[in-house]
């Protein structure tokens, strides 16, 4: 058994570990954990956490490890051990403190990078600004939320957040546009405040090209939606002719619950959802002409279109399906509450593919569409460089 004297910390503590290692029974004698208080405690708040051995040669144990630490010349030598042990609460929370604080990525790590400016610098701040609601894809009315408004003025009171429509002119697609375009980009320039020259101060507005290329087509087959429209017209235009009509619904059978809806001439997505409505109820209007004279006089009038022709509807249900990747492509980039930048160059290649499958269908009419479709995209879109 190893003496008491070897466990005797030397007063620089530089080989204290070593007392860890090895519990010390003192021989012939049962150590005590409840010995009166010593009269060293009243000086120094390391009794707090040994207890003296009786008969030792003023040796402590310590509470939590149980190792005996040498307190001759004063408890400086104790203190040193508490900060040492591993078995101390506070040590051991520092020790999870620390294994936490290792898990936390660095600046360096997350690829921030610090600003080498000491003061504000608005342009600074704006050009980061930029960079996040282009990188983390987040919408532009972003910056007019309040909670991130106050975020901001609170981090930097004299940072001033651009608005989402800071220098946001919007024009239609007039000729007399395009001269006072080429005017503010030429005045601008003078400036030198504009990247790339200006080259892309005029930007398209894609859902109204997608627009303008639809129209392009349906305008060949005009008179067969002419015709359906003027059937759908008839049927909402009073509540007897309504209920008539749903009464035909009722004899075929029909169980879709929605509505026939009657198109505004200048949307074309309007007119697509006259035009699926009518194919889901194209057995009520051919029961509609036999049940109601009044419906085939009134759209047989002299000039004016008849009833709706079985090639009216087939041509609806030709061309639904393609008119349906124009009208989803132009509800995802008419988008107000997440990006759609990202997703532009994806959809208007998607529906280039499109219409040249559309110009080489077999039927005439269908091919006609297409290649008139195909001229208006290629005026925009047409030349990738």
């Amino acid at each position: 058994m190893s003496s008491i004297g070897d466990y005797v910390d030397s007063p620089s503590m530089e080989n204290e570990e070593h007392i860890a290692t090895t519990s010390v029974a003192l021989s012939g004698e049962a150590i005590s954990t409840h010995l009166p208080p010593s009269k060293h405690k009243i000086g120094s708040q390391a009794w707090n956490h040994f207890t003296e051995v009786p008969n030792s040669g003023q040796m402590a144990k310590c509470h939590y490890c149980g190792n005996l630490i040498k307190f001759k010349d004063g408890t400086n030598v104790m203190t040193m051990h508490l900060k040492r042990c591993k078995e101390h609460p506070d040590n051991q929370q520092h020790k999870r403190q620390k294994a936490s604080s290792s898990t936390k990525p660095t600046k360096e790590e997350l690829g921030v990078v610090s600003s080498p400016h000491s003061m504000f610098d608005q342009e600074a701040c704006r050009l980061e600004l930029v960079k996040m609601f282009v990188g983390a894809e987040l919408p532009f009315r972003f910056m007019e939320n309040m909670f991130f408004r106050n975020f901001v003025n609170v981090l930097q009171p004299q940072f001033d957040i651009p608005s989402r429509a800071t220098l946001s002119i919007t024009v239609d697609n007039a000729p007399s546009n395009n001269v006072g375009n080429k005017f503010m980009k030429k005045l601008m320039n003078a400036r030198n405040c504009l990247l790339l020259n200006g080259e892309y101060t005029h930007m398209r507005c894609c859902a109204h090209i997608l627009s303008l290329i639809v129209n392009e087509g349906l305008k060949y087959e005009d008179i067969s939606i002419t015709r359906i429209r003027k059937a759908v017209k008839y049927v909402r235009s009073s509540p007897s002719r309504l209920a008539r009509f749903k009464g035909c619904v009722e004899r075929e059978k029909i169980s879709y619950k929605g509505l026939i809806c009657l198109d505004v001439e200048t949307r074309w997505n309007s007119t697509y959802l006259m035009l699926v409505m009518v194919v889901i109820y194209k057995k009520a209007f051919d029961l509609l002409e036999i049940v109601d004279a009044k419906y085939v006089k009134e759209l047989s009038k002299a000039k004016g279109p008849r009833v709706p022709l079985s090639k009216d509807m087939d041509f609806a249900n030709t061309v639904l399906p393609f008119l349906r990747i124009f009208y989803d492509a132009t509800m995802r980039i008419s988008g107000s509450s997440y990006v759609t930048s990202n997703i532009y160059m994806k959809e208007i290649f998607a529906i280039g593919r499109k219409i040249q499958l559309l110009s080489e269908h077999n039927d005439a009419s269908i091919k006609s569409m297409g290649i008139s479709m195909k001229s208006k995209y290629d005026k925009y879109w047409g030349n990738v460089d």
